[in-house]
This record gives C-alpha cells, sequence and structure tokens, in this order.
C-alpha cells in the first residue's frame, strides 16, 4: 500500500490521468509536470502515497507531528471501489504511523467530493472562504477532519 520508487512510473501516469490531471493542474501545476507529480510526491519529505488499489494514489502530507492533510485520486473506472480503498488509506495511517488526525481541504464546486469526504467518516470543521479559483471563479472552502479516536469508533 505504501508507495516506493517502484511506484513512480504507475503514480505518474496515474496522476497525469485525463480525469486526474485537470484537478492537479487547476491548483497552478504547469503542464510540464504532468508525468512527473508521483515522482515529485515521493521525493517530498513529510509526504506519504498510499495506494490501497493500483488505480488510486492518497496523498498524505505532514502538517504537524500528529496531524496529514489528504488527497484522493482515483481514476474514473475505478470510484466504486474509492470508499473501500480510502477507508484503507486512513486506516493504515492511523495503524502505521504517528498519526492523531486528518485534514482535507474540498472546493465547494465539487459537491459530490464533499459527499464522498463525509462518507469515510469525515466532519465539517470550517471554511476557507473564496481560496480556491477554478475556471476564472472563486469559490470556498469546506475543512474536513478526522480524527484516530473518531475513525476507530465509527469505522473499525
Amino acid at each position: 500500500m505504501l508507495c516506493t520508487d517502484r511506484d513512480i512510473p504507475r503514480l505518474n501516469a496515474l496522476f497525469g490521468h485525463e480525469s486526474i490531471w485537470p484537478f492537479i493542474k487547476d491548483e497552478s501545476a504547469p503542464e510540464s509536470l504532468r508525468y512527473r507529480v508521483g515522482e515529485l510526491y515521493l521525493s517530498t519529505p513529510g509526504t506519504l502515497v498510499l495506494s490501497p488499489i493500483p488505480e488510486s494514489a492518497f496523498v498524505y502530507k505532514l502538517r504537524n507531528g500528529i496531524t496529514f492533510e489528504v488527497h484522493a485520486n482515483v481514476l474514473k473506472d475505478s470510484r466504486e471501489d474509492a470508499l473501500s480503498a480510502a477507508l484503507s488509506s486512513v486506516r493504515w495511517m492511523f495503524e502505521n504511523t504517528g498519526c492523531l488526525k486528518i485534514v482535507a481541504y474540498v472546493a465547494t464546486c465539487f459537491p459530490n467530493v464533499c459527499g464522498f469526504t463525509k462518507k469515510c467518516g469525515f466532519d465539517e470543521e470550517g471554511k476557507m472562504k473564496k481560496s480556491v479559483l477554478r475556471d476564472g471563479t472563486l469559490y470556498d472552502q469546506i475543512i474536513f477532519g478526522l480524527t484516530k479516536e473518531e475513525f476507530n469508533g465509527r469505522c473499525c
């Protein structure tokens, strides 16, 4: 599940895929990085990439000693397996690292992602107003959070 350098070609292809790249690119990533994103994540200190199913990558970025921020990436053809993959990655983080809390920032222009995040057990904790620019429009971001204690009480 924990990705290593041997997974770089698969991750680069996944992040560069037409169903995922537009979301990464819209966060100001230059086109020249399209097929190097996996390599960049794996080389970034404090970042873990988990792949419970081959068509997924859950990127966890260390925010402080106990909190990680997550970004989910699942190819469209595998979205039916996304919930179990996400829960597997969350469980792995809580069982194999010092992680006590996971946060996710989701733009309000993606209501389906907000719903998915809630299905994974995350609670809405706040809002960052007009903090994402997508197609020329500013959107709020909903801040979601899940503690290890909450996850163990809800999911396990």
